[in-house]
């Protein structure tokens, strides 16, 4: 799973990397509305595509984390509960924008 994750962000750079290259560049010096106008179109190309690709309909992902549940004196804490909540913690402690959501939970 690492290695589709690093191979995902290689992947993207790439394509980036080309779409700045080949698309964006040749019109840079253009209007602001031209680039605003490629950028758009780009969007529903990418969108497009996807949705040829993997269809329309919601997709279900696998946990990134393990199944493993640990249970310290009788409590059932699944590792996915423990990872989120360190999270928060650590989101909260910086001060961030999102610190705002994460120290209240619903």
């Amino acid at each position: 799973m690492w290695l589709a994750i690093l191979l995902a962000i290689v992947i993207s750079f790439i394509g980036g990397a080309v779409i700045e290259r080949v698309i964006i560049r040749p019109v840079e010096r253009s209007s602001p509305l031209v680039i605003v106008i490629v950028t758009i179109g780009m969007f529903l190309a990418i969108n497009s595509l996807t949705q040829l690709q993997f269809g329309s309909g919601q997709q279900a992902l696998p946990s990134f984390y393990p199944q493993h549940t640990w249970r310290p004196g009788g409590n059932r804490n699944p590792l996915q509960r423990i990872a989120m909540t360190v999270a928060r913690r650590q989101l909260a402690r910086m001060g961030s924008p999102a610190a705002a959501s994460a120290k209240k939970p619903r």
